[in-house]
């Protein structure tokens, strides 16, 4: 059975037992003073635009019509005209809203004056919309301020919550007080949290289901600075771990345009001296000050990578080849290493996650560190280090012929702070081992795919969900369609 029919008959029993057409009013001229004073038609509300009203008649040869009013009674037109035979209406909404419903047993052609709702039902296909604003004070508290709204809003059903480290299990976001409705379709919240162990990262989350069963979630993401801003007087930047242990292989050779234009040298120096890197001190919290507008950026998971130079008309007696690194956008700049026998490539090695920029510079052992970068150099290369992995999480697999045709809606929610435009790959198999076939390589982190079957397509589909960002970090997972 089909997502689509289930939601159809559910609705069709809720209608049933509620029985407002089980029994059709008889044609009425006036309206007592009983009926003015009985209580409203029950309310109800669903997302789906179409849906079915069933009825009984007690005579075979009967009709029965059946009205409608979207402007709460003030005028009514007529939807059908049915017989026994039929046993419901199937109404289809074309605007969300609310709309009333009457039956009569028909008597004549015209529609009577003084007809009364037996049923109202509320159409909202919307989600509700989430403003969500997360702020780190200097204290490292998260503080939040929420605005939800939605026409058919629930308080109880609004969920703010926070994960405090990556791969912990959710927890409630203290709130100053708890949802309420106080206007109407809007809620108002804020709240704050005090993490009471270090962490590096915390995500916040808001999951509102409203009355019509329309989800939507809101996600940010708070990254939390070292707990020591400042450098020891003994801070000395990452050195070159390179020994020439091993020859030079498997060079990355990034874009020419990013390489350093320098010449070559035909021999190593001999017994070159050793000079050992400036220190860097500051005593100032630094301002951390990303690569220029322009600049290319390379990205990698690898903490371990090689730099392709080229030098060239170079006294190999004097030169030195320094390789010096900014990760503060080029306002200070840091000797990372030397390469002493002057040949292609340079190893490299990072310890952490972070966006540097470096650049070669070709020195002789007499300048007494005269040439070195400055706050106007340029970078010759810009490479963004992200071992992070996105984080995945599969929804509801849903077999559904809403759109007239099969259809499998796939739904996820992944996150993380270095997607492109379309992270998101999706493939399928009839087993959970593969072989896989691709549905669409890269999708938008819309949350949710609707992939179009074979109408003759049979048996049940696994779907394989790949999420990864720009510096090659992937975390999959695989879903299994519910069997029909």
């Amino acid at each position: 059975m089909s997502c689509s029919t289930t939601k159809h008959l559910l609705l069709a029993a809720i209608l049933l037992c509620a029985a407002p057409f089980a029994t059709p009013l008889p044609a009425q001229t006036t309206v007592d003073a009983e009926e003015q004073t009985a209580p409203a038609a029950k309310l109800y509300t669903t997302r789906t635009p179409q849906f079915s009203i069933p009825y009984t008649l007690q005579q075979s040869t009967d009709k029965i019509v059946l009205f409608v009013s979207k402007n709460f009674g003030n005028s009514w037109r007529t939807v059908a005209i049915q017989g026994s035979e039929k046993k419901v209406f199937r109404f289809q909404a074309q605007r969300d809203g609310e709309y009333w419903f009457c039956s009569r047993i028909q008597s004549s052609t015209t529609i009577p004056t003084n007809l009364r709702p037996q049923m109202r039902v509320f159409v909202d296909t919307q989600r509700p919309a989430i403003e969500l604003h997360t702020n780190l004070t200097s204290a490292g508290e998260i503080t939040l301020e929420c605005k939800v709204s939605d026409v058919t809003l629930i308080a109880k059903q609004v969920a703010v919550e926070i994960q405090p480290a990556p791969n912990s299990p959710w927890q409630s976001f203290p709130l100053v007080e708890r949802p309420t409705i106080e206007l109407a379709g809007v809620i108002d919240l804020a709240g704050r949290w005090q993490p009471t162990k270090a962490t590096r990262m915390a995500l916040v989350r808001i999951k509102v289901l409203d009355g019509a069963g329309n989800l939507a979630i809101a996600e940010r993401r708070i990254y939390f600075p070292p707990s020591a801003q400042q450098r020891p007087q003994s801070y000395e930047p990452l050195r070159n771990p390179y020994t020439r242990a091993a020859p030079h292989k498997d060079a990355i050779n990034w874009p020419a345009d990013n390489q350093p234009a320098t010449p070559t040298v035909a021999n190593n120096p001999a017994n070159p001296t050793p000079v050992q890197p400036d220190a860097v001190v500051t005593t100032a919290k630094p301002i951390i000050k990303g690569p220029p507008v322009e600049a290319t950026v390379h990205q990698t998971n690898r903490t371990r990578f090689k730099l392709d130079y080229e030098l060239s008309n170079v006294n190999t007696n004097t030169t030195q080849v320094q390789l010096w690194a900014t990760e503060d956008g080029g306002k200070t700049w840091g000797l990372w290493g030397l390469d002493h026998d002057g040949q292609s490539p340079l190893d490299v090695e990072i310890q952490r996650d972070s966006t540097i920029g470096f650049i070669t510079i070709i020195t002789t052992l007499e300048d007494n560190g005269k040439n070195r970068p400055t706050a106007d150099s340029v970078a010759d290369i810009w490479i963004r280090i992200d071992r992070v992995k996105p984080q995945l999480r599969l929804g509801d697999i849903e077999r559904t012929v809403e759109s007239g045709f099969p259809e499998i809606l796939i739904k996820w929610e992944a996150t993380d702070d270095n997607f492109s435009d379309r992270p998101i790959r999706l493939q399928c198999s009839q087993s959970q081992q593969g072989p896989w076939q691709e549905i669409s390589p890269a999708v938008p982190n819309a949350g949710f795919y609707r992939w179009r079957l074979d109408p003759n397509a049979s048996g049940t589909w696994f779907i394989k969900v790949d999420a990864t960002d720009q510096a090659g970090n992937t975390v999959s997972a695989i879903a299994t369609e519910p069997v029909q």
